[in-house]
Order: C-alpha cells, then structure tokens, then sequence
C-alpha cells in the first residue's frame, strides 16, 4: 500500500513527494463501458480519491490518496459476460460465488419492480381458464359475465376519461375512452340479443353477430382516427362522444330493421360479410398500432407496451371469431376470452396512466409553512421537520453541520486566523 499526502496553507508550502508518470489509461471494454463502478477503478487496482477542507484556523486543505492492489483471477470464474474481474457497484467481482450473488440480486430486483405486472398475469391467466370450463358447462353464463365484465370496464374508462381529461397532455386516451364506451354500449344489446338469452324474440343468432360486428367496426375505426390525433388537443372535447354515439345508435337500428347484410346463417355458420369485416377490422388494428408506434414520443414507454398488448389481444380475438360455426363453439368462447383479456389489459393502463400517476405526483408535494418550515400532515396538524421524516420514513434523524454553515460559524464565533 502506497500513501501520499499533500499539506498546503497559509505561510507554509511543502514539495509533495514526484509522483510516477501516469501510464496511458487502457481502453474500457463494452462492459465497463456499460456498467459504471461506484468510484474511479484501474485494472489490477482499486484508486480512492478523497479530499476534504478543514475549517481550522488559516484555510489548510489536505488531499489523501491510496491505491489498493487487486487479485484477479483470469480465469473462467474471473469473466463476467465477457469481461475480466472489476469492480461492480463496490464489489470486486472475480468468482463465480459473486457472480452468482449478483444474479440473485438482479432478479430479485426484477422480481420487485414488475411484481404488479406478474401479479396481473397470475391473476388473469387462472381466471380466463376458469371462464372457459364453465363455458363447456353453461355457455349463456359465460357469454352474459364476460361481455358484461367488458362493458362495465368500457363505462369505467369514459368515466375516469372525462374527469381526468385536463390533466392529460392530450386527447388520445380520452377518444380511446369513447370508442370503448359506445362499442360496450353495442356489447350490451349483443349481450341482450344472443341466442338463448329471450330477451328479443322473433330474432335468430343473426341479430347479436351483426351487433357484434357494427361494435368492432366502431372501435377499431375510433382507434384509428386516436392514433392519427394522438399529439393534438380537442377544442370542442364533447364533439367526438357526440359524434361516435350518434354512429353507435345508427348501428343499433340498422342491425334491428334488418338492413345490414347477413352474417350469421343457422346451420351452416358464418357469411362471407362477416368473415371479410373481421379480417378488415384486423388491419385497421394493425395500421393503428404501428401509427401509435411511429409516435411513441407523445406516450410514456410503459403505456405504449400495455396499449401494443390491447390491440394485439383484440387482433387474436378477431381472428378466433373468424372460425366458429356455432355461436356456442370452441373458437367463439376463445375470441371472448382473449376480448375479456383485452379489457383488462386497458383497465390496468386506466388506473395506472389516469389513477395512480395523478395521486402520486399529489402525495409527492409536501405542504411546509414558509416561516417556521414546519410539515403539514394530512390529519391537519403541524410537525417539525425531524418528526416528518420520522413518522413518515421511519428513519432516524443525525445532527451536524453542512460547511456552509461551519464557516459562517466560524466567522461568527471570530475562530479566524487572528483568533
């Protein structure tokens, strides 16, 4: 180990002992490049710079550096993705032990930050199996709570959408909002109209599938036209629910006159009109997800990922209700779940991106009194500074002095060089 150590002050001056000429720094690998250890680090040793300024009398500032020499093990345990033994975030990484620690390390952290996103998983996948074995026992049941399960998220959305709308920077999910609610809106007569269900005699099961199709095109065509708005603000925001629910009820009617054409026939299944609407509404998906891509600056990363999974799921639903031949088949209780899992995926982005972004940057303001600096709790009453962080954090508070105010302490309390 090797020391050296520089005095400077006022009225004494001392040659520091010559130092060695600086050999040429080696070029950094890809992954010293990419992993920045804590402090300066030098093959075969570890440098520690440290510097402090005294408040003694007579400004005296002392500069104290040591170099530590460091094994390393060349071998197969001292490579770590490529690289020979360094140090890493203060450790010296040269076994396979801290290799592995740091592994362990790494997926736990993993684990941690998207345990929300793993819980959604473990959650939803049990559930969608649940619904579709009781699909092969009582398809009405199933249909009934997975189209009203969608509905009730559609009309959460608009909901949420429409308070939270000048708190967003644009206008994007807020029509996205819309389209769902009008198309849930579609959903609920398909709901009512299906086959079995009674509620409209006289209709066969060609009523709830023109239904359905008048729904998806509403979406998939009030998609499209948010991704082609997304970066710009309405100026009239209850122009397009107007709009879209005017489309919606037009829809309606024209399914009941019996004008659209036909798209289910009993006993031999579905139209050539269905199967091509389902195919279009397919690409219209498409050509919105990859415009949403093309301006994924307007949107935070995490909610472009969610929105990419939506419209991919809706895609693989279309796809499924492009095979059925009976409305109570395999492939339409699959197109239904993969919907039902579509609207989760949407509802998590609503109280994600409208629900808890909005409290949290709330709950990060913190009301503190201009005078005395005490912390207003939210039961209403007034705490100093160290009780906040105390009951807040559960942190213990430590004592000292910041060098701004040692040497204005200094200069007060006249502990100068004249003193």
């Amino acid at each position: 180990m090797r020391w050296s150590v520089k005095w400077s002050g006022r009225g004494r001056s001392q040659r520091s002992p010559p130092r060695r000429p600086r050999r040429r720094p080696r070029r950094r690998t890809r992954c010293e490049q990419g992993v920045r250890p804590a402090w300066p680090t030098r093959v075969g040793r570890v440098s520690l710079n440290h510097r402090r300024r005294s408040a003694l009398p007579g400004p005296i500032s002392c500069t104290l550096s040591f170099s530590l020499p460091v094994r390393h093990n060349r071998g197969r345990s001292g490579d770590i993705a490529g690289c020979p033994g360094h140090v890493y975030r203060g450790v010296v990484m040269g076994s396979s032990a801290a290799r592995d620690r740091l592994t362990s390390a790494a997926l736990r952290e993993f684990l941690h930050e998207h345990r929300r996103t793993i819980a959604f998983w473990v959650v939803l996948v049990p559930v969608s199996g649940a619904l579709y074995v009781l699909s092969r026992y009582n398809y009405l049941l199933f249909h009934s709570l997975v189209e009203l399960g969608a509905v009730m998220t559609s009309g959460l959305f608009f909901t949420i959408a429409v308070i939270m709308l000048r708190q967003a920077g644009h206008d994007f999910l807020f029509l996205l909002a819309t389209g769902f609610f009008w198309s849930g809106v579609i959903d609920l007569v398909h709901t009512l109209a299906y086959k079995g269900m009674g509620v409209f005699p006289g209709y066969t099961a060609d009523l709830p599938t023109q239904l359905w199709i008048t729904a998806r095109y509403l979406e998939s065509l009030v998609i499209l036209g948010a991704t082609v708005w997304l970066g710009r603000r309405l100026k009239r925001w209850w122009l397009p629910p107007s709009g879209i629910g005017v489309c919606a009820v037009l829809g309606i009617a024209l399914a009941f006159l019996g004008i659209l054409p036909t798209a289910y026939v009993e006993g031999q299944g579905l139209t050539q009109f269905k199967i091509l609407s389902e195919y279009v509404i397919c690409g219209l998906l498409a050509i919105a997800l990859g415009l949403m891509w093309s301006k994924r600056q307007s949107l935070s990363q995490w909610t472009i990922w969610w929105l990419t999974i939506t419209f991919v799921l809706t895609i693989f639903a279309e796809l499924a209700f492009t095979r059925y031949v009976g409305v109570y088949g395999v492939a339409n209780a699959l197109g239904h779940i993969f919907k039902l899992m579509a609207y989760a995926s949407m509802f998590r982005i609503v109280v994600r991106y409208m629900l808890e972004r909005p409290m949290r940057v709330l709950g990060a303001i913190v009301p503190v009194c201009a005078s005395c600096k005490a912390v207003r709790v939210s039961e209403g009453r007034w705490l100093g500074v160290e009780q906040f962080l105390a009951t807040d954090s559960g942190k213990q508070v430590s004592h000292g002095l910041c060098p701004q105010c040692c040497e204005a302490l200094v200069e007060r309390e006249g502990l100068g060089e004249g003193s």
